[in-house]
């Protein structure tokens, strides 16, 4: 299983790519199925973004509970 990190870099390079495809195309039917799978593309990234935001904030709840307060 890859890593979240890949996948969201990938994405990323993904979306670049397709925006890049995307202006140098006519308007028509190939153009609106490449802007329909840029918006998957970035509803993915988003996605990915905010799993990634709970995962780092549930360690570092994990990680504060361990701490030794001293007195």
């Amino acid at each position: 299983m890859e890593h979240p990190i890949d996948i969201l870099i990938k994405s990323v390079k993904s979306e670049a790519v397709l925006m890049k495809r995307i202006s140098r195309m006519k308007t028509g039917k190939p153009r609106s199925e490449a802007q329909q799978r840029l918006a998957q593309i970035r509803e993915a990234i988003k996605l990915l973004v905010y799993k990634k935001q709970r995962v780092d904030g549930l360690e570092e709840q994990n990680l504060s509970f361990y701490v030794v307060n001293p007195k």
